[in-house]
């Protein structure tokens, strides 16, 4: 990220000014978090950090399991609101549903194995 700060003005003269990091994420300067753009039967799968220093945008990406507190301690306070309200409303509902229908589903068929354990022993006569 240093390097496109320190030649910003040549980045600027050819209208670059928006520019995704894969290292050395300036997490103490985020200014917004929203869901990434890969999702799976669980919903997002990522998260996007965007970081507006000096008129040069940066942006990254993390995967919801990479998620810790070592790195949300580094937020700033508006941007662990932001990320706790996309956490509330974009990740967790369909992550919580999936598992409450994986319990019932692993309930019922625990009642349909007791109940073909019942009918055997019925059969045996014991």
């Amino acid at each position: 990220m240093q390097h496109y700060l320190d030649h910003a003005e040549h980045y600027r003269a050819i209208g670059q000014t928006d520019f995704y990091l894969t290292e050395n994420f300036p997490w103490n300067r985020t200014d917004s978090v929203q869901t990434g753009g890969f999702y799976n039967h669980l919903g997002a799968t990522d998260f996007k950090f965007v970081a507006r220093i000096d008129g040069m945008t940066f942006s990254w990406s993390l995967p919801v399991t990479d998620l810790s507190q070592p790195i949300i301690d580094q937020l700033p306070v508006l941007a662990r609101e932001l990320l706790a309200h996309v956490i509330a409303d974009e990740v967790l509902p369909l992550r919580i549903k999936y598992y409450q229908d994986e319990v019932a589903r692993l309930s019922a068929q625990a009642v349909a194995i007791a109940n073909l354990q019942g009918w055997r022993t019925l059969l045996r006569g014991s």
